[in-house]
């Protein structure tokens, strides 16, 4: 199973479920923390070949 981006219907669950109202600053930063990840999961994969 290959590791994918988060999806928005994923974050939303998540905080509907926490009952956490989130900042547009924190759904942003969750998307870069998200992108960030999955570059450097792609790139250690890359360096395995």
């Amino acid at each position: 199973m290959a590791a994918g981006p988060l999806t928005w219907p994923q974050i939303e669950a998540f905080f509907r479920l926490m009952r956490i109202r989130a900042d547009e600053w924190e759904l942003r930063a969750l998307e870069l923390l998200d992108n960030a990840w999955l570059e450097s999961l792609a790139e250690e994969r890359a360096g395995q070949k």
